[in-house]
């Protein structure tokens, strides 16, 4: 009787645990298939349209404005050195002298006397190497640009030009002359003039890197983080009556933190800022507020009033 009495009460707690199973398993399907059981949060930007300033940066070398090798005409032995090296000298001044006469050699232009490699007693005979002579008040910088870029450049538009020896130092110049024939990698040489600085000197074989203004235009922009990809294949989710789209989309130009849309977005359209590792197409999302308003770069402004 009592053996009778353990089945029994076996059997009714394993009845009792699959009828809870069975419930529980319908009423999971009935969830599922009667409405969502639950959205993911997501935080989403618009798509807006402002000016963008196009520009195109591409590193140069800097150059002295004149380079000048001086060379002996005559010959003789040297009786007068009048400068040394480091020395600026104007045009026309005295260099040396020479027992022939007591001929003279002088600057042919205004520079710093970079190298001087004669002394006194030394002979000259022609084509000797008297001093080098650099003039460094004006620079030029040569530059190489691509055949998309250069139909856009004019001479005489200002440029910026900066160099890692002074970060955030940016030198005003202007296009001196843009060339007219390609090189064997269908760039174009362009060279731009700038003044030297007063206070920021810059020296001749430095590199610098020029920023041209090519074009201002209206243009949609997204902040660079809501792609998904790269800029090769971009895509974005975009969201629209709580559900994403993934969406290819054609960019431009990048502006700071955002990027211009060429195609496949338009004004006001809302598309997703974070959390889009976790979200597949037509997905069912919720647009999380968390007391913050969203600048149009996707940084926080700060809480609402």
């Amino acid at each position: 009787m009592k053996r009778f009495i353990i089945i029994t009460v076996v059997i009714g707690i394993i009845g009792l645990i699959v009828y809870t199973l069975f419930a529980n398993r319908e009423t999971m399907k009935g969830r599922i298939g009667g409405s969502r059981v639950s959205d993911y949060p997501v935080l989403v930007v618009p798509v807006t349209q402002q000016i963008v300033n196009e520009q195109y940066k591409q590193e140069g070398l800097i150059v002295a404005n004149n380079d000048v090798t001086v060379t002996s005409g005559i010959q003789g032995p040297i009786t007068k050195v009048y400068v040394k090296a480091g020395d600026y000298v104007e045009a026309g001044a005295l260099l040396v002298q020479v027992f022939h006469g007591d001929a003279d050699i002088r600057a042919p232009i205004s520079g710093i006397i970079a190298t001087l490699p004669v002394t006194v007693g030394m002979t000259l005979t022609p084509g000797t190497v008297i001093a080098n002579i650099v003039d460094i008040s004006w620079l030029k910088v040569n530059v190489n640009v691509g055949e998309q870029e250069v139909f856009k450049l004019k001479t005489g538009e200002p440029v910026e030009v900066e160099t890692d020896v002074y970060p955030g130092v940016k030198f005003a110049g202007k296009i001196d002359s843009i060339g007219i024939k390609a090189d064997e990698f269908h760039t174009y040489p362009i060279q731009i003039r700038i003044p030297n600085h007063s206070r920021y000197r810059l020296k001749s074989g430095m590199f610098g890197k020029v920023a041209f203004q090519l074009r201002n235009y209206p243009a949609l922009v997204i902040p660079r983080n809501t792609l998904v990809g790269d800029v090769q294949n971009p895509q974005v989710f975009v969201v629209k009556d709580g559900i994403v789209k993934l969406r290819s989309i054609r960019v431009g130009t990048e502006i700071g933190t955002n990027i211009a849309v060429l195609q496949g977005l338009s004004e006001g359209e809302v598309v997703v800022l974070s959390g889009q590792e976790n979200l597949k197409d037509n997905m069912a999302v919720v647009v999380v507020d968390d007391m913050f308003d969203q600048g149009s770069d996707g940084t926080k402004n700060g809480p609402r009033s």
